[in-house]
């Protein structure tokens, strides 16, 4: 099966761990763990997260002065080197039998999205009042958040348009045994300005969005987002949530996750799952990748990476399924 693996930055390091380049090679290595266990018996596309590493190298320009690399497109094509290299030698040292290719993927936007306007992600560390006014004295453009006593720079975060690097993904998945590591969250955001030149663009596209698009467009069998969540709740933040197991995604988007952390996840996977024939999806065999099991109906799951195996044969995690073609046919909420 060709399996898409958005990666978020959440499972990568944890907000309790400390901010150091060691904490992060020990945090990469469990992730390579716990996706080779899929890559074994799978292809997989990696995108991975970057705002660790983003934080990492906001505090390291902040200690230089001189040094003046601080947009938001930059800093991401940095930390994609930064995160790609670590993660790379882990995954090849769990899987010495496969084929890698670690690419840096650009994502056009259009700088006319309505998102483009209010910014919504956070990015880099942390600052107190003083930095903060530093910060924002020297660059009068960016938006801080202030959360608490804190505060946080903000980008816009656009839809994904175009994956400029979709072709050459196509090439690479035709060998069945090749693992493709796309970095820097949902893509190095890029415009085109009206000459048809290419230009970097200060804000993020959401991982798991970009992560939907490559999945649908190479006809993907399966789509996971990890994260440190074990599985999707039917009442955010309420003492009686259940977790759940199974669902479609009619369902999903009615629960009412359009303010909360899960919105952009639930709007991926409506994105990947559209067009899809509506059934029941069966737990996945152990089987390596073959053009054959692309014939397979698709699906989509969330979980924790600590699971992932378990997430994608759906012991864990939540399995969403293609909606049924009429609402009174929808499926029954599994839960836990």
């Amino acid at each position: 099966m060709l399996v898409v693996i958005a990666l978020g930055d959440s499972a990568i390091v944890q907000r309790e761990q400390p901010l150091n380049s060691h904490a992060l090679r020990q945090c990469i290595q469990h992730a390579a763990q716990c996706i080779a266990e899929i890559a074994n018996q799978h292809q997989v596309i990696l995108l991975h997260g970057n705002g660790p590493a983003i934080g990492l190298l906001t505090l390291m320009n902040g200690n230089c002065a001189d040094l003046n690399t601080g947009t938001a497109d930059v800093l991401g094509a940095q930390t994609r080197a930064m995160i790609g290299f670590l993660l790379e030698q882990a995954l090849r040292n769990q899987l010495p039998q496969k084929s890698f290719c670690s690419m840096t993927h650009l994502t056009l936007v259009d700088t006319n999205d309505p998102a483009m306007m209010q910014p919504t992600r956070y990015i880099g560390p942390l600052y107190n009042r003083v930095q903060a006014q530093l910060i924002q004295e020297q660059n009068p453009d960016w938006v801080l958040q202030q959360t608490g006593i804190l505060y946080r720079r903000m980008v816009p975060a656009p839809a994904p348009g175009e994956v400029l690097e979709m072709e050459t993904l196509k090439h690479l998945v035709a060998a069945d045994n090749m693992f493709v590591i796309c970095g820097c969250g949902g893509g190095l955001p890029v415009r085109k300005s009206p000459d048809n030149h290419l230009h970097g663009v200060e804000a993020m596209v959401d991982r798991d969005e970009t992560a939907a698009l490559i999945a649908r467009t190479l006809n993907a069998n399966a789509l996971l987002m990890l994260s440190s969540i074990d599985a999707v709740v039917d009442k955010p933040g309420h003492p009686q949530a259940r977790p759940i197991r199974s669902i479609d995604i009619q369902r999903l988007e009615s629960l009412g996750f359009n303010d909360t952390a899960m919105a952009p996840k639930v709007k991926a996977a409506s994105g990947y799952l559209s067009n899809e024939p509506p059934g029941n999806h069966q737990s996945c065999e152990s089987k390596p990748a073959d053009q054959s099991a692309r014939g397979r109906r698709r699906f989509c799951a969330i979980g924790n990476l600590h699971n992932a195996a378990s997430v994608l044969s759906g012991e864990a995690g939540t399995r969403i399924s293609a909606s049924a073609s009429s609402s009174s046919e929808s499926a029954e909420i599994v839960y836990y």
